[in-house]
């Protein structure tokens, strides 16, 4: 009886282990993940801030990320060149010297 008893409390103790570790490892996913839609959350705000369009006539050299760069450094410049390209109604990234367009500056 005795050795039984004991196999019995080391196999409990053991399965008690594992489901700490089990729940342990649950709970840092559900951390990272609410880490995770915290930060698509705030960079979701950033998408929905309000834009006023400024004109910029292009120069030999500029590129639309070098201009969405120079209107807005604090806004991912992919979403500032997808805004300017579709206000511009724009199918490509080239521009030309000497064409305007109107590129996203915050209000």
């Amino acid at each position: 009886m005795k050795s039984s008893n004991t196999y019995h409390r080391t196999k409990t103790s053991v399965l008690f282990r594992r489901m700490v570790i089990v729940l342990i490892v649950i709970t840092l996913l559900l951390i990272i993940s609410s880490y995770q839609l915290a930060l698509a959350s705030s960079s979701n705000n950033t998408s929905s801030t309000e834009y006023t369009y400024q004109s910029v006539v292009v120069e030999k050299g500029d590129t639309l990320w070098g201009i969405a760069a120079q209107s807005d450094s604090h806004t991912d410049i992919n979403l500032l060149v997808n805004k300017t390209m579709q206000y511009n109604n724009l199918n490509s990234t080239y521009i030309q010297p000497g064409q305007v367009i109107y590129v996203p500056t915050r209000l």
